[in-house]
């Protein structure tokens, strides 16, 4: 009963990130890689708890999508027609790198401050990464790399604020890996 609880509270979740940024499918596509991947999470899952969460997160987000529907997608469209012009090769490089230091900008202060007040006794410093400090690291920096694949493969340059949902729990991903050995 508490999973069934669980995976409901994880599709209203999920629907309330689409509602709030588009870039959300980014996220839903590293969970489902995940889950793939690892074997505690599989052991967690059933088709019917994935079918729960799903419906439940199409019922949050279904105001969104009956409107993008029926406006022909106009939201996508200006994404889209944001993206601006092609980029030549040798700009693919350096918008990507241009969009990192905007973003080592936009959370330098949330980075310093939580590296500076979760610190670890040197004897962990080299411990093994828990599990739930490697989801997300992975949860951050996976949907991070392939916006990264935009301007590289794809020609098109980021815009800043884009990025701004991958860094969500950053900062929490950080404060589990410094808390190795504190228990």
């Amino acid at each position: 009963r508490v999973l069934f609880r669980s995976f409901i509270a994880l599709g209203a979740s999920l629907g309330l990130c689409l509602l709030a940024k588009y870039s959300a499918v980014l996220l839903y596509g590293f969970m489902l890689g995940w889950i793939a991947v690892d074997a505690e999470s599989r052991r967690h899952l059933s088709a019917t708890k994935l079918m729960l969460c799903v419906g439940v997160a199409l019922v949050v987000a279904s105001p969104n999508l009956i409107w993008l529907i029926e406006h022909d997608f106009q939201s996508l469209s200006y994404a889209q027609e944001r993206l601006g012009q092609q980029l030549s090769a040798g700009a693919r490089g350096a918008a990507v790198v241009e969009f990192l230091l905007a973003q080592a900008g936009i959370n330098l202060v949330t980075l310093l401050l939580t590296w500076r007040l979760t610190r670890t006794s040197p004897e962990h410093r080299g411990s093994k990464l828990p599990a739930s400090s490697r989801f997300l690291l992975a949860a951050t920096l996976l949907p991070l790399m392939i916006s990264l694949a935009v301007p590289l493969l794809g020609g098109r340059p980021l815009r800043d604020m884009w990025a701004m949902m991958m860094f969500t729990v950053l900062a929490l991903a950080l404060v589990c890996w410094r808390q190795i050995g504190r228990a």
